[in-house]
Formats: structure tokens, C-alpha cells, sequence
């Protein structure tokens, strides 16, 4: 009787540490984040002339675009292979910016001309769609995957709604957006990313309609017009997110369950090692 309920506890064990793994690698997807943001800040501050330089050079680039490549319709080896415009500029294999949600307390590593290695690492803008200058009649598109809640992807992009801001910095530059509105489209309906006239604006993509994957989720967002020196730092992280007065409740409690689902899990696991060790040590 005794080695079943040894051998009981230990399965109860195995099976709450499968359950906590996942809710674990969002909190530290989480933690992540936060520094990421910071790092980013200093890195920034640190080297505002060396950026400076570099955004004044993607500005003054010609791009002849060839249209949109939605990197979700390409394989992996054409995607890799494809040249940056802006390679003899910067290294685009590394990050230019930050990308900050605060409505769903998310921030990413921003990169130019999307591939899969960019997006595992972050969200880049689809290739043909440029750089996130703000400038009016330009539309940057930019992509992440939606993959895994909290995971390097746009998982929560649904619940962004009309009204959210989205803040970028890109090479030092901030520029503050609020959306407008949302839509889906087909997968090869890339007239619909087409710029507007004398409008600038942002989109947010990524693909939809699992398990084929042939729609695409779109956030539309325009321009808030402010002073420079007057533009938010508003960050999307949990923390920031569960601070502020304006932020959805279904949003934090989305954001929160990871946090109790582990936090009972952990206890649940230290309930059944005490009862564990109660048993072996029993006569």
C-alpha cells in the first residue's frame, strides 16, 4: 500500500511539473521583456549620435519596392536569402528599436525586412513596405508571429482595440500611433496594404485562421501628431500593465491567470513533496 501511494505521488508530481513548464516560460517570457525594454532604453541613451546618423541614412534611401512579401507566404530558404535595401547602412540582422503595446502589456525587439530568424526573435516590417520613419503616404507593415500566448509573438493582437496606442523607437526616433481600426484579409490580398495618400500610419500583422493559416489579422493605427520632445515613454510590460488606471480588466486578468494557475501549482507540488517525505521517512 505504501510504494502505490509513493508511486501515486510521484505521478501527481510529474504531471504538475508538465502543467508548470509552460505557465513558467511565460512568466519568464515576461521577465524578458522588462529587461529587454530597459536595456534598450539605455542602449539608446547611451548612443543617441551613432543612431541618430543611421536614421538620417534610411531616410534619405531610394527604395524601388517590388511590393509587399508577406513573409508568412514565403518558405524559410527564399526568405533567408532575399537582400535588405538598408544592408549598406546598418546591419539588419540586428535590432533597430522597440515596438511597445501597452493595452496588452507587450514590447518586442524591432527589426527590418522580415525573415523567420527576425521573427523568432522579435517582429520586423514585411519586405517593400519600409522603415518605420513617420512619414505620410508610407505604411510600414509590421509582422509577428502568433504562435504561443506571450511567447516572441502577436498572440494578443485581437484584443488590441480602437484607441490603443502603440509606441515605436526606432534608431533613437519615438513616434506614438493609436488605433483606428482592425480587419482581416486573405492571405494574398496584399492591395489591402497598399499606403494611404497623405496618411501616416502603421500596421500590425500576423497570420489567422489556424490551422491553415491563410487570413491575416491586421491593426491599423495612425500617427499621433506630437513634439518630440513631448512623446510618451509609455512601456509595454506586465508590470506597466497592471499599474495603470486605463488598462482592460479582461486584459489583466488574461495577463494574471499564468501567475495563480502557477503559483497554485508550486504550492499543489510542495503539499504533495511534504507528503512524499512523510511517507518515505514513516516506519
Amino acid at each position: 500500500m505504501k510504494k502505490k501511494k509513493i508511486l501515486g505521488i510521484l505521478i501527481l508530481l510529474a504531471g504538475l511539473a508538465l502543467l508548470i513548464f509552460p505557465f513558467a516560460s511565460i512568466v519568464v517570457q515576461d521577465i524578458r521583456q522588462i529587461q529587454a525594454d530597459a536595456n534598450y532604453s539605455k542602449y539608446s541613451q547611451n548612443n543617441k549620435e551613432e543612431l541618430e546618423k543611421q536614421h538620417k541614412e534610411v531616410a534619405e534611401l531610394s527604395l524601388d519596392s517590388n511590393g509587399v512579401q508577406d513573409i508568412f507566404s514565403q518558405d524559410k530558404k527564399s526568405a533567408s536569402e532575399q537582400k535588405s535595401p538598408y544592408d549598406d547602412v546598418l546591419d539588419t540582422q540586428q535590432s533597430v528599436g522597440r515596438l511597445d503595446l501597452p493595452s496588452i502589456g507587450q514590447n518586442f525587439d524591432l527589426y527590418l525586412d522580415a525573415d523567420y530568424d527576425k521573427l523568432a526573435r522579435g517582429v520586423a516590417t514585411l519586405v517593400g513596405t519600409g522603415a518605420p520613419l513617420g512619414i505620410k503616404g508610407q505604411r510600414p507593415i509590421i509582422a509577428g508571429h502568433r504562435i504561443m500566448y506571450n511567447s516572441m509573438s502577436f498572440y494578443l493582437l485581437p484584443e488590441m482595440q480602437k484607441g490603443d496606442k502603440i509606441y515605436i523607437n526606432f534608431l533613437g526616433q519615438d513616434l506614438e500611433y493609436q488605433v483606428f481600426s482592425k480587419e482581416i484579409i486573405d492571405e494574398y490580398d496584399t492591395e489591402k496594404l497598399a499606403p494611404i495618400e497623405n496618411e501616416d500610419m502603421i500596421t500590425l500583422m500576423t497570420c489567422y485562421n489556424a490551422p491553415d493559416y491563410d487570413q491575416r489579422y491586421l491593426v491599423n493605427a495612425r500617427r499621433v501628431d506630437r513634439e518630440q520632445e513631448k512623446a510618451p515613454t509609455s512601456s509595454g510590460t506586465i508590470t506597466s500593465l497592471m499599474t495603470s488606471k486605463d488598462s482592460k480588466l479582461s486584459i489583466k486578468a488574461i495577463r494574471l491567470a499564468p501567475y495563480l494557475i502557477l503559483i497554485l501549482a508550486l504550492l499543489a507540488m510542495l503539499f504533495f513533496i511534504r507528503k512524499l517525505l512523510q511517507l518515505i521517512t514513516e516506519k
